[in-house]
């Protein structure tokens, strides 16, 4: 994820939460692939999550509104989703599969590295 989309991800909030659900966001990003992609909203509290749901059709309807406003902007940047959602902020720090993947991927790599230079088959560079 880059700062761009880190930036524009809490401006949008910012215009389209009122009251507590403003105040009480601890985080919001894209989350998902392709297109099941969603602007995700997380909260530490229940509570927040439920008044979420129950404003979601107008937090939606205010998202649209400002989105068309920065459209080619929001598609030059990849900066697209599908759809909105809250979630408890512990879910955010859980792995997707595909995450998980890269990070299994980038340890084998690195375990034969390690085994490449403890049998002298590989230097390890500095």
């Amino acid at each position: 994820m880059s700062v761009t989309w880190i930036l524009e991800a809490n401006d949008l909030a910012k215009l389209v939460l009122e009251g507590d659900l403003n105040k009480c966001l601890i985080d919001v990003r894209i989350v998902g692939h392709e297109k099941e992609r969603k602007l995700c909203f997380f909260y530490n509290s229940a509570f927040l999550i439920a008044e979420f749901q129950r404003q979601k059709e107008s937090i939606l309807k205010r998202l649209r509104e400002l989105y068309k406003t920065k459209l080619d902007f929001y598609k030059r940047i990849d900066f697209v989703f599908y759809g909105i959602e809250a979630k408890n902020i512990q879910e955010s720090k859980t792995r997707t599969k595909e995450e998980q993947e890269v990070l299994d991927r980038g340890i084998k790599r690195l375990e034969n590295l390690l085994k490449g230079i403890q049998n002298g088959k590989t230097r390890a560079r500095v």
